[in-house]
């Protein structure tokens, strides 16, 4: 199949449809300005406090009868995660250096990976994890290759790699941090809501793709079997597609719309 490279701003009679959204740009200014904010803030705070009481962790290595389990529900504080296909039938997790609050078991037909600290994340914890200096907690979990009826991911703060997973809806909430998820199936739309970092979603299928980002680059390689549909307030964001251009085309299966503020985007299709 031929690739054919259509770039957003240079294309306006593309398939595109850009959407009145002037006010990306000044979210996307006031999410870097807050973070900014934020950051300074909580380090001045860290340097002149008792680190050792915001640093209460444990280390968690159990396996699971991933049977019966039909939705994954990972509502992961602060830490980075890597999730992966198990060898077996079975969950397994080995977390290190994570915060006491995780609560890790089977609910029912869902596993469930829930931080349930008091009082939330505090900034402390946030410039602790930021600086790596005491800890950096770590979740690996392994998961039976099967399909899912839900897969839902949670990230506060840290870096997320997913792979292997096929379900039949598929969503990502992530705050702080970069995303990097790849063979994903998802029979329905896969509906991605970021913070600051950048996301990448690689070799994956979709019935549709949702995309709220508010600063960091998007970047997708594979299928769209749906209406892509994105707002991107500080950042580039390309589509890598399978799919004909004829899909998307006035007229075709699908709409592909698109609020953008500050950054290019970019659809190349028939790509192999």
């Amino acid at each position: 199949m031929s690739e054919s490279n259509m770039n957003y701003n240079e294309h306006q009679d593309t398939a595109v449809m850009e959407k009145k959204g002037g006010g990306a740009v000044r979210a996307g200014v006031i999410i870097i300005a807050v973070g900014l904010i934020l950051f300074i803030l909580g380090y001045v705070m860290y340097l002149n406090s008792d680190k050792s009481k915001y640093i209460n962790v444990k280390d968690i290595s159990e396996g699971f009868d991933g049977s019966q389990v039909k939705d994954i529900e990972l509502d992961i504080g602060w830490g980075n995660l890597i999730v992966e296909k198990s060898t077996n039938g079975d969950i397994f997790i080995d977390a290190k250096d994570v915060p006491e609050g995780y609560d890790v078991g089977i609910k029912g037909d869902k596993f469930v990976i829930k931080y349930n600290e008091k009082n939330g994340i505090n900034i402390e914890k946030l410039v602790n994890l930021m600086s790596k200096k005491d800890c950096e907690p770590t979740v690996k979990l392994m998961l039976p290759e099967k399909e899912y009826d839900r897969f839902l991911l949670n990230v506060g703060a840290g870096d997320a790699n997913v792979s292997g997973i096929s379900c039949s809806s598929f969503t990502l909430d992530c705050g702080a941090g970069d995303v990097d998820l790849s063979d994903i199936v998802s029979a329905d739309r896969i509906d991605i809501n970021g913070g600051a970092g950048d996301i990448n979603v690689r070799n994956s299928s979709a019935g549709g793709l949702d995309i709220d980002i508010g600063a960091g680059d998007f970047d997708f390689s594979g299928t769209v079997n749906g209406n892509i549909d994105v707002d991107c307030g500080v950042g580039d964001v390309t589509f890598r597609l399978t799919n004909p251009a004829e899909d998307f085309e006035n007229g075709g299966k699908y709409t592909l719309s698109c609020d953008k503020g500050v950054g290019s985007i970019d659809i190349l299709y028939n790509v192999k």
